[in-house]
């Protein structure tokens, strides 16, 4: 299953307060000189097309072990197994979690976001089983 992704909390604030700069940069430039410009132009394209490739680029893939999570900038993919995520917690549209050390916050796609909770709860569940099984046959 496929979706898409922010990055949440702080993080994701100051990535788009920086991106909001251009455009507010374009409408300065346009206003000092009371008409549309060049640099007004160029600075609004720049804006839409890195937009634009953070909605593309930033898609997360939910597999039946494993969570990848493609970033923005860069080519190198997140592979998470369900398995090893800890200290999960689902607000409405975001997200929480711990793996190998280190903590993860995003917003996810109302469907992947479903999706993820039923399969962090099957997977929990299965290690639970699993452990319990364990403790009895030992």
């Amino acid at each position: 299953m496929r979706g898409y992704y922010q990055i949440a909390g702080l993080p994701g604030r100051v990535l788009w307060s920086w991106l909001l700069m251009l455009p507010v940069a374009g409408i300065i430039m346009w206003l000092e000189a009371t008409k549309f410009n060049q640099v007004t132009a160029i600075l609004f394209l720049i804006f839409l097309v890195i937009a634009g490739g953070i909605f593309y680029r930033q898609r997360v893939e939910l597999s039946e072990d494993s969570l990848r999570l493609r970033p923005a900038f860069g080519v190198h993919s997140d592979w998470m197994l369900l398995t090893e995520i800890k200290y999960v917690q689902f607000t409405k549209r975001t997200i929480l979690f711990t793996y190998a050390g280190e903590q993860y916050a995003y917003w996810l796609s109302p469907s992947i976001h479903a999706a993820l909770k039923v399969k962090l709860a099957d997977a929990t569940h299965q290690l639970k089983e699993d452990y319990d099984t364990r403790a009895i046959n030992d």
